[in-house]
């Protein structure tokens, strides 16, 4: 029987910062040109399980 309730694996969150408001609006109008962003990664490559408890 298995045992495990939540299994997660190489879970990874990014999110984009972008210096100014106005950065954002020029990145999605003009998505292939200049990137404004810088990637911070708040999560990278996590794993965990949790096990089922008994009632």
């Amino acid at each position: 029987m298995n045992n495990i309730a939540i299994k997660v694996s190489h879970l990874t969150k990014a999110y984009k910062l972008y210096d100014k408001p106005i950065d954002r609006l020029k990145e999605s109008l003009y998505p292939l040109k200049k990137q404004y962003h810088k990637e911070f990664y708040a999560l990278c490559d996590v794993s965990f399980e949790i096990k089922k408890g008994v009632l």
